[in-house]
């Protein structure tokens, strides 16, 4: 899915997409779907999915993979309900209502109190404790007595360090 920046936030289009996936396999295969901050689906602890944001000057692309051995029968049906979320999330963005999908995927997050080393496309590093999902879809680290607030889209590494 390509998106131009001047339409879309590229962090709002990580969110919106994470629940989407949620949403579709709730309702579809009756899955409860966790998210990896920022870009992975997990369901009963196996890696279901992962999505890829890429930038390009005032382009963005997201690239959305699901194993297709885990939806299998279900693909027809899963394609076609995934396809129409995403065209209905991207009338939401455009009509700027984030907070439903930032809630939906802030309840989805399995690293909340994980302990984690974030690297950033920049270099930099973050390391702290998962407290929480902003309301743009920003994770919310505690590093000692600060709070970072991270971007999907500026993140290169995530790594849980504890537990």
């Amino acid at each position: 899915m390509r998106f131009s920046h001047k339409a879309f936030n590229p962090d709002h289009v990580v969110t919106g997409v994470s629940y989407a996936v949620i949403k579709v396999f709730e309702e579809v295969r009756g899955d409860y779907v966790e998210v990896i901050f920022p870009n992975k689906y997990l369901v009963d602890g196996r890696e279901v999915g992962s999505l890829k944001l890429t930038i390009m000057g005032n382009e963005g692309e997201v690239t959305l993979k699901l194993r297709k051995d885990f939806i299998g029968e279900t693909s027809a049906g899963f394609k076609e309900s995934l396809i129409s979320l995403l065209e209905d999330v991207l009338k939401g963005l455009r009509s700027g209502v984030l907070s439903r999908y930032v809630l939906v995927v802030g309840k989805h997050l399995r690293n909340l109190g994980e302990e984690v080393r974030i690297t950033l496309t920049d270099g930099g590093v973050i390391e702290g404790e998962v407290i929480g999902f902003g309301r743009t879809g920003e994770l919310i680290v505690l590093t000692g007595k600060k709070l970072e607030k991270v971007p999907p889209s500026k993140v290169r590494d995530f790594t849980v360090t504890w537990p």
